[in-house]
């Protein structure tokens, strides 16, 4: 949930969580037997931007993505004795692509859009299979991952427009509509 609406809503965590799933039939049905476990709890932003040496919180993947990288620009260093000036900036370069990568991802994961077709999967041109790839921590697979993504993006922007699969409705009741 949005850091402001929840604010808004001048709530507990545990009373939003339960309104929420409370107004949607779906959860309701969901929720019927499920029994609490622990407290509700709620964290803030955990997402941050750098523009030298990006730190991305996104997940453990990146933090170990970097090192693997930083590792090996270290040991490239030591065995050429020099700086590794030339290598911090590719490392950087690597690294702040890899963020803005998953950064479109996080970005656009939560658009209905995005969901709209994450959701309804076509086989065609393996675009599920890339995606799925791509939130699993593929970040090497060149240009053949990075096609398909594109490509996703595109229909995003496309099915904001013109629908290509049926749009979300988190209203009540609500048929889909094409």
């Amino acid at each position: 949930m949005d850091q402001e609406e929840f604010a808004q809503a001048k709530q507990s965590p545990a009373e939003a969580f339960e309104r929420i799933w409370r107004g949607s039939a779906a959860m309701r049905a969901r929720m019927e037997k499920a029994k609490q476990v622990n407290t509700i709890q709620t964290t803030g932003d955990f997402s941050y931007y750098n523009r030298r040496g990006p730190i991305f919180s996104a997940g453990v993947y990146l933090a170990m993505y970097s090192g693997k990288l930083a590792s090996q620009l270290v040991i490239d260093s030591l065995r050429q004795d020099d700086d590794g000036a030339q290598r911090m900036k590719r490392y950087e370069k690597q690294v702040f692509r890899a963020m803005q990568f998953y950064w479109e991802m996080v970005e656009g994961y939560y658009t209905k859009e995005f969901m709209e077709l994450f959701m309804q999967p076509r086989p065609k041109w393996e675009l599920p299979s890339a995606i799925v790839a791509i939130l699993a921590g593929e970040l090497e697979g060149g240009w053949r991952i990075e096609w398909r993504r594109k490509l996703f993006f595109l229909l995003i922007r496309l099915q904001a427009r013109w629908p290509l699969v049926p749009r979300i409705s988190f209203a009540e009741n609500a048929a889909p509509r094409m």
